[in-house]
């Protein structure tokens, strides 16, 4: 969920979890060698991990892989769309247009849903403390999907055996699968903030769009360690629900 908005004259911002950073990047040749070095102002833990020499090891327009001694990034270009949308109308990826914040900012303007239903799945592991998966505003969905994946990856085969976190959960995670589907091309689809969630509810579902049920659907914000935060789309009411519940409903959306 981390964006970075440059100018021609290397002024930058990173926005990641709500703040914005200051900063510079730069191009230089060390040794006959591209590195970008990005200097963000100010001495926080997501400063101090991105303030380095990156070595340029691809770039095909589109992406960029930046590699340090110890670990890899890979930056990907988004830019704003001319075609304008309406909440209701069929998106890009043939999904439903969800809302419009009004101006492209942060990587994106719109956000799309799915058309249909895709995954019926727990949230994750019932004992698992999600770090960075509690935000629930506009705008974060994304990186709380990221965090859930990640903290199941990390955890020595929990896909094939949940156990290794708790006996009551099956090893199925939404945000996991969310994030590996492809609709129409598109692949970058996630699971819905809290916020964004009532955003499906209000925009769409009381409107009679978008084919959802009068049923129970995840959100990607944690509750709890034990629950995590969903809406019951028969009344708009917000719930929170054991993490390893099986019959909550999913619906993905994407940022453009």
């Amino acid at each position: 969920g981390s964006v970075f908005t440059a100018d021609a004259t290397g002024t930058i911002t990173l926005y990641h979890h709500n703040i914005t950073y200051n900063g510079t990047w730069v191009f230089l040749f060390l040794n006959s060698e591209l590195y970008l070095n990005i200097n963000l102002s100010g001495t926080s833990s997501t400063v101090q991990n991105w303030n380095y020499n990156f070595k340029v090891i691809s770039f095909t327009g589109e992406t960029m892989g930046l590699q340090t001694p110890t670990f890899s990034r890979t930056l990907v270009k988004k830019c704003s769309n001319i075609q304008t949308y309406n909440i209701g109308q069929v998106g890009p990826s043939g999904g439903i247009i969800a809302y419009d914040k009004g101006e492209f900012t942060n990587g994106w303007r719109y956000i799309e849903a799915a058309s249909e239903d895709i995954i019926i799945e727990e949230w994750g592991c019932i004992n698992g403390d999600v770090n960075d998966a509690d935000y629930e505003q506009i705008g974060t969905g994304y990186q709380n999907s990221v965090a859930v994946a990640n903290f199941h990856n990390n955890l020595v085969n929990y896909y094939t055996n949940p156990i290794v976190c708790s006996s009551l959960s099956n090893g199925t995670v939404s945000s996991k699968t969310a994030l590996n589907l492809i609709i129409n091309t598109k692949d970058d689809w996630f699971i819905p903030s809290k916020s964004e969630l009532f955003l499906l509810y209000n925009n769409l579902h009381i409107a009679g769009v978008g084919n959802f049920e009068n049923t129970l659907y995840w959100s990607s914000s944690q509750e709890s360690i034990a629950k995590a935060k969903c809406i019951n789309f028969s009344n708009g009411e917000p719930l929170g629900t054991f993490k390893n519940t099986t019959l909550l409903k999913t619906r993905p959306i994407r940022y453009f």
